[in-house]
C-alpha cells in the first residue's frame, strides 16, 4: 500500500512539473535550440514580439501618434507660446524630440528614442510664464523593450539572444527627491 502511495504521489509530481509554467522569466534568454541554424520569419515573430500563428505586429497601434517635426533635436522652446496645431511633446512642460539610433547587431536595427529639447539645462518649462521651473526636473519615461542581438556562427549562420533595452520614449516634470 505504502508503495502505491510513492508511485501516485510521484505520477503527481511529475505531471505538475511537466504542466508547471515558469514563476520567473531572464531578462536574456537563447532564441535558439544551442545551435547555430537558420532562423525562420515565423520564429523571429515569436520571439521578438511574443506573436503566434499568423498574428500582426502590434506596431499599427502606434502610427497614428503625432510626434512632431521628426527626428533634428531643436533648442528648448523657452518663452514660446502654445498653438493648437502642435504635437503633445512639443506643448509638453519636458518637451523633447525623437531620434533614430541605429544598432547594426539587434533586432529591430533602428530604434527611436526621446531626446529631452532642454538637455543643458535639465529644468521643466512653467506653462505660465515659458521660464525654467528652477525647482523641479524633467525625467525621461523609459520602456522596456525586447529585442533580438544576433552574433555570428562559424558555419555563416546567427544566434539570436533575446534582450530588453530601456529606451526613452518621453519625459516627464517631477520634483527632485528630498531625505527628511
Amino acid at each position: 500500500m505504502a508503495l502505491d502511495k510513492m508511485i501516485f504521489l510521484a505520477c503527481v509530481l511529475l505531471l505538475a512539473t511537466a504542466n508547471a509554467t515558469p514563476v520567473m522569466r531572464r531578462d536574456t534568454a537563447s532564441a535558439s535550440t544551442g545551435q547555430c541554424a537558420p532562423l525562420t520569419a515565423q520564429n523571429l515573430s515569436e520571439l521578438l514580439l511574443g506573436l503566434e500563428g499568423n498574428a500582426t505586429s502590434f506596431e499599427p497601434h502606434f502610427s497614428s501618434v503625432n510626434t512632431g517635426t521628426g527626428t533634428a533635436v531643436r533648442p528648448c522652446p523657452l518663452n514660446t507660446g502654445i498653438v493648437s496645431s502642435m504635437a503633445v511633446n512639443e506643448r509638453a512642460v519636458c518637451p523633447w524630440d525623437y531620434e533614430q539610433r541605429e544598432y547594426p547587431s539587434l533586432i529591430p536595427r533602428i530604434i527611436n528614442r526621446a531626446v529631452h529639447r532642454c538637455n543643458g539645462t535639465g529644468k521643466c518649462i512653467d506653462p505660465r510664464t515659458g521660464g525654467e521651473i528652477s525647482d523641479a526636473n524633467c525625467e525621461p519615461i523609459n520602456y522596456r523593450m525586447k529585442v533580438l542581438n544576433r552574433t555570428e556562427c562559424a558555419d555563416g549562420n546567427y544566434t539570436y539572444r533575446v534582450e530588453y533595452l530601456q529606451v526613452p520614449v518621453a519625459f516627464t516634470c517631477s520634483r527632485p527627491v528630498t531625505r527628511p
